[in-house]
């Protein structure tokens, strides 16, 4: 099983963008589907060529060269950072808002429900949900 964490992160980045492949069961291969790809699968849509991701649970986050973060798949903890909870899952490349509008995001990191960008001012921002043992440890939004 090719989790969406190898299609974002190793797999599928190339000079000119990112092609994605593996389980799509909650749309985070972002490509406006819940089909599976057993093949690199070009993303339509985003504004510039993708200069790195990172991938949780059911969900995948990619950062642009220009510092832009879009996130597609499971949000119904908020991990996509896209400004609101959804119930149905986020099937293409949404852009993630909040604190993060108008920053050149760095880095990016995900877990099964959470997120964390640095930025290019040095600020370090976090937002979804951590359960261990059924206890919230954090929940932050941006």
């Amino acid at each position: 099983m090719l989790r969406a964490a190898n299609a974002a992160t190793r797999n599928g980045l190339t000079p000119y963008g990112c092609a994605p492949q593996g389980r799509n069961e909650d749309g985070q291969l972002g490509l406006g589907d819940e089909t599976n790809r057993y093949r690199p699968t070009p993303i339509p849509g985003l504004p510039d060529p993708v200069a790195g991701g990172a991938c949780g649970g059911s969900h995948s986050l990619l950062m642009t060269v220009a510092g832009e973060l879009f996130g597609a798949g499971k949000n119904d903890k908020g991990q996509l950072g896209i400004g609101r909870v959804t119930a149905d899952p986020v099937r293409s490349f949404a852009a993630c808002k909040g604190n993060l509008v108008g920053k050149k995001v760095t880095g990016v990191a995900s877990g099964r429900d959470f997120a964390i960008a640095c930025t290019a001012d040095g600020d370090v921002y976090s937002w979804g949900c951590v359960l261990e043992k059924k206890s919230l440890l954090f929940h932050f939004e941006n």
